[in-house]
């Protein structure tokens, strides 16, 4: 090897020894840079986590409020609902001391009514709970001594029966069924009050009956039968039970509309306030509508609901 190669390979070896040297301040470089870098990123994880934990605090303080809200308008509703409950109390205590006042008014006019009668000479009734009430009796002392009625059928044997005898054997002219299901309460009766000739008790018992969409309706068993053929211009409906009947109660009249009625009649029916008698009602109109049978009504309130529908003729009846 010459001297000339010799100091080429110097040479190189002298700049492989500075590219060296740089290599390691560069590392060197690096390092720090890296250790600088490191050393913010521990600081700022330190910060990221207090963030975080101030947050889940906030979090959980906001969760507390969400609860004790939730609390609060479980409180509210609460209290609604309360008041609600209250409020129809004292709803359901107006209405029925608005209907006692009525039945108190309609004492008074049912006495002044009758207290000169020629044929109503007892006047003794007990009334309410399961009897009819006081508007009752006076609507149907007026219809009898207004359309003096021939032909009376009567649902129902009790304070109503008592009138309506009194009135068939002033009448002499008037015929009088009553249906009742009671052996033991028509025998009660029998003893207990004058059952003139020209009325007849007739015991049929209770069934199930259908009437459209409700299978457990209470009636007569054998009422179409009974009666079918017969005309009448007057009929007074207060039984059978309207409990528990839950779409339709005391429908037996229906088996016999509308070739039961004379061209003239009155149809009078207790507790009119239940839903199951005004959904009687509702078929009972369409079956006069069906015949083209024109008619009027009206409603008497007293402890409870007296409903009138009467022809053409007796619609005085209906606003008395």
């Amino acid at each position: 090897m010459n001297l000339k190669n010799i100091f080429s390979v110097f040479q190189r070896l002298e700049e492989l020894s500075k590219n060296v040297e740089k290599l390691m301040i560069s590392q060197e470089e690096q390092k720090n840079v890296l250790n600088t870098e490191m050393e913010f990123i521990k600081q700022n994880v330190n910060k990221v986590i207090e963030f975080n934990n101030f947050v889940l605090k906030r979090v959980k303080k906001i969760q507390e409020l969400d609860e004790w809200i939730l609390e609060r308008n479980k409180k509210i509703q609460e209290l609604d609902e309360a008041i609600l409950k209250r409020c129809e109390k004292i709803q359901e205590y107006g209405v029925k001391t608005s209907r006692a006042s009525n039945e108190n008014v309609w004492s008074a006019v049912f006495h002044d009514t009758v207290c000169n009668s020629n044929w109503l000479l007892n006047k003794k009734f007990s009334l309410g709970r399961w009897a009819v009430g006081y508007q009752y009796l006076y609507v149907l002392y007026r219809t009898l001594e207004a359309i003096h009625p021939h032909n009376i059928l009567e649902l129902g044997l009790g304070q109503s029966t008592q009138m309506i005898t009194q009135y068939a054997e002033y009448s002499q002219e008037c015929q009088h069924f009553v249906v009742e299901h009671d052996s033991s309460w028509i025998k009660f009766y029998e003893n207990t009050n004058d059952v003139l000739k020209s009325s007849t008790i007739i015991q049929l018992d209770l069934c199930k009956k259908q009437v459209r969409e409700d299978n457990d309706v209470i009636g007569y068993a054998g009422f179409k039968e009974t009666f079918s053929g017969q005309k009448f211009d007057l009929i007074s409906i207060d039984a059978p039970f309207g409990t528990p009947c839950y779409i339709y109660a005391r429908t037996d009249i229906l088996e016999l509309l509308p070739d039961c009625l004379k061209k003239d009649f009155v149809i009078l029916l207790d507790d009119y306030n239940r839903k199951g008698e005004q959904n009687m009602i509702k078929l009972l109109k369409e079956k006069l509508e069906d015949k083209q049978i024109e008619y009027c009504e009206g409603i008497y309130s007293g402890n409870k609901d007296t409903f009138v529908i009467t022809s053409l003729k007796y619609k005085f009846l209906v606003s008395l």
